[in-house]
C-alpha cells in the first residue's frame, strides 16, 4: 500500500526520514479512497500518509471513540498501534481530547524529547507545592488542634498520588517511545525518584493529619508541640531548597540539604527524650506523647526523603551516585537510643 510513495520518502537513508512532497502522497492517498478500498485499508493508507509528509514523523494511528473507548482503526506500523494500546491506558496521547464520537482523527508520535525536561519541571514543582502545603497544613493542625484542616490534609493526598502516578506513566512512555540515553535518560529516571519521594513525604503528612483527628477529645499542653513545630519548620525549609535545586540543577544547593540531614536526625533524638521526660513526669501525657512521638518520626523520615531528593539532582547533574556516607545524627534505633542516652 502506497509502495511508491514510502520508497520516494525513505530514501533508503537511516532514523527518521525527510518528508515527502505532499502532493505526491495526497494523490496516491486519493487513489486508493477512488478505488473502493475497504475502509481499514483508507485509514491505514491515510496513517502512512501522515508519517511521510511530516518531518520527524516516526508512526502514525487513527482512532474512533466508541461508547466511551478508543478503538484504533488504522496504523501505520505495528510500533503505531503499540503505542496507541499504551497512550489509551495511561489515558494520554497528542489527539486523546480532541477525538469526537465516531469521528476519526489522525495522530501522530510528535512528542519531542527536548519537550519532556520543561513537562517534567511543571509536574513535579505542581507535586512540590502540594506537598509543601500538606506539611505545613498538617502540623498547623496539629497545633491549633484543628481537626478539619488535619481532614483536609488526609484528602490531599489522593491529588498528590494521581501526579506520581501521571509522571511515571508519562516517563515510561517516553522511555518507550524515544528510548532517551544520557542526560535525558536521567531526567526521567530522576523526575520519577523525586516523584516517588515527594509522594512518600505526603503520605507522612496525612500520618500527621490522621493523629490530629484521633486527638481531637484530648487535652494537652501546647509547651509540648513547640519541638515538633520547629522541628518541622526546619524540614520544610530543606524540602524547598531542595525543590529549587532540582529546578535549576544547583548542585551545591542540594549538597547542603543533604549535609542538613544530621541536625534533623539530632533534633528528633532531643524531642524524644524531652517527651519521655514529661511522660515519666505525668503518666496523663503519655497517649499525647506517643502520637507526638510518631509525628515527629514522620518529619525526620521526611527530611531523609529530603536528602533522596538531593542524592537525584546529584546524580542528574554528575551522572553517578553519591559514595559517601550520608551524616547522621543519631546512629542508634527508636525507642532503644532514646533510653540509653
Amino acid at each position: 500500500m502506497m509502495d511508491n510513495v514510502a520508497d520516494e520518502g525513505n530514501n533508503g537513508s537511516g532514523g527518521s526520514p525527510a518528508a515527502a512532497d505532499p502532493s505526491t502522497v495526497f494523490a496516491a492517498l486519493a487513489e486508493i479512497i477512488y478505488q473502493g478500498s475497504e475502509s481499514s485499508q483508507v485509514y491505514a493508507a491515510i496513517c502512512v500518509a501522515a508519517t511521510l509528509v511530516v518531518t520527524g514523523c516516526d508512526h502514525a494511528s487513527l482512532l474512533v471513540r466508541r461508547d466511551g473507548r478508543y478503538v484504533t482503526v488504522g496504523a501505520s506500523d505495528r510500533i503505531a498501534q503499540r503505542v496507541d494500546d499504551l497512550e489509551r491506558t495511561a489515558g494520554d496521547g497528542p489527539c486523546v481530547d480532541a477525538i469526537e464520537e465516531e469521528t476519526p482523527q489522525i495522530e501522530t508520535d510528535l512528542t519531542a524529547p527536548t519537550q519532556w525536561p520543561q513537562l517534567a519541571a511543571r509536574l513535579v514543582a505542581e507535586m512540590g507545592g502540594l506537598v509543601e502545603r500538606q506539611i505545613a497544613d498538617s502540623v498547623q493542625a496539629l497545633v491549633d488542634r484543628d481537626v478539619e484542616l488535619g481532614e483536609r490534609v488526609i484528602g490531599l493526598d489522593p491529588t498528590i498520588d494521581a501526579l506520581q502516578r501521571e509522571v511515571e506513566d508519562k516517563c515510561i512512555l517516553t522511555i518507550a517511545r524515544r528510548q532517551p540515553m544520557a542526560v535525558d535518560l536521567r531526567e526521567c529516571v530522576g523526575a520519577m525518584r523525586v516523584c516517588n519521594d515527594l509522594e512518600r513525604i505526603g503520605d507522612h503528612a496525612k500520618h500527621i493529619g490522621k493523629r490530629v483527628v484521633a486527638l481531637d477529645d484530648d487535652f494537652y499542653p501546647q509547651k509540648l508541640i513547640r519541638g515538633v513545630e520547629h522541628m518541622s519548620a526546619l524540614v520544610l525549609a530543606q524540602l524547598k531548597q531542595v525543590l529549587d535545586a532540582y529546578a535549576s540543577r544547583d548542585l551545591q544547593s542540594a549538597l547542603a540539604v543533604w549535609n542538613g540531614d544530621e541536625q534533623v536526625d539530632s533534633m528528633c533524638v532531643s524531642l524524644f527524650r524531652e517527651l519521655l521526660t514529661y511522660m515519666m513526669e505525668d503518666p496523663r501525657n503519655i497517649t499525647f506523647c506517643m502520637h507526638l512521638m510518631f509525628c515527629a518520626k514522620d518529619i525526620e523520615r521526611m527530611g531523609d526523603h529530603a536528602t533522596n531528593i538531593a542524592e537525584t539532582v546529584y546524580y542528574m547533574v554528575e551522572g553517578r551516585a553519591i559514595t559517601d556516607q550520608r551524616p547522621k545524627g543519631d546512629t542508634t534505633s527508636f525507642p532503644a537510643g532514646v533510653l540509653q542516652k
